[in-house]
């Protein structure tokens, strides 16, 4: 299933219906985080990157996503804090 999209150079390719719309990258205090913007409920999901532990945060503006980032990173321990 999907939806069919059309490139810029004239192909066609079938999108999944799961299509994210679009991925970026967060940094705050030395850690990172891979944002994704979910269209189907119109909010920006992140996730921290580089650590033991799976932290996820999410807004609907650009401010609560950068807000919710900079609280999510408060918690860890420090045990999670050593890349995976």
């Amino acid at each position: 299933g999907g939806e069919l999209e059309h490139t810029p150079a004239g192909m066609t390719t079938r999108r999944p219906s799961c299509y994210i719309a679009a991925m970026n990258a967060m940094q705050y205090r030395g850690y990172f985080a891979r944002v994704e913007f979910d269209d189907a409920d119109r909010i920006f999901v992140g996730h921290l990157a580089g650590i033991k532990d799976m932290v996820g945060f999410h807004g609907t503006t650009v401010g609560e996503l950068q807000q919710a980032f900079r609280e999510s990173i408060e918690p860890i321990s420090p045990s999670a804090r050593e890349p995976c």
